[in-house]
C-alpha cells in the first residue's frame, strides 16, 4: 500500500487528515536513515505496529529485511505478552478490579494529546493557507 500509493494518496487526500507532503518527506528521510531499527522497535508499539508498513513501502524497504525485522520484533512482543498472560492469569480478578481506573487515565491522556496534536496541525494548516 505504501509503495504503490504513498505519495499520490498524501497529495490527494492528506489534507483531510491534516497531512502535508512535507510530513511524508520527513518520514521517508527518517526511514532511509533508521528504517531497520524503526521496523523492529515499532513492533512493540500498539497501533503503530500496524501502520509502520506504510512508510516501509514508501521508502521501498527490502521485503526480506522488512520480513526479518517484523518476525524478530513480533516474536519478542508476542512472547512477552504470552509470559505476562501466564503469570498474571492467576490474578486476573484483582487486575480487572483495578484496571478500570488506569483505563480512564489512559483514555483521558490520549484525548488530551490528540486534541493538542489536532489543534497544532490545524494552526499550521491555516497559517500556510
Amino acid at each position: 500500500m505504501g509503495r504503490l500509493g504513498g505519495y499520490p494518496l498524501v497529495h490527494r487526500f492528506g489534507r483531510y487528515l491534516l497531512l502535508d507532503p512535507e510530513h511524508l518527506e520527513i518520514t521517508v528521510k527518517w526511514f532511509e536513515k533508521h528504517g531497520d531499527i524503526t521496523i523492529f522497535v515499532c513492533r512493540f508499539v500498539p497501533v503503530v505496529r500496524h501502520l509502520i508498513s506504510i512508510p516501509a513501502g514508501v521508502g521501498s524497504m527490502n521485503l526480506l529485511k522488512f520480513s526479518f525485522y517484523t518476525l524478530i520484533g513480533g516474536t519478542i512482543w508476542n512472547s512477552i505478552l504470552l509470559f505476562l498472560g501466564i503469570k498474571l492469569g492467576k490474578h486476573w480478578d484483582i487486575i480487572h478490579h483495578y484496571s478500570h481506573v488506569v483505563d480512564y487515565f489512559f483514555v483521558a491522556g490520549i484525548l488530551i494529546v490528540g486534541a493538542w496534536w489536532f489543534r497544532r496541525q490545524w494552526r499550521r494548516h491555516t497559517q500556510k493557507a
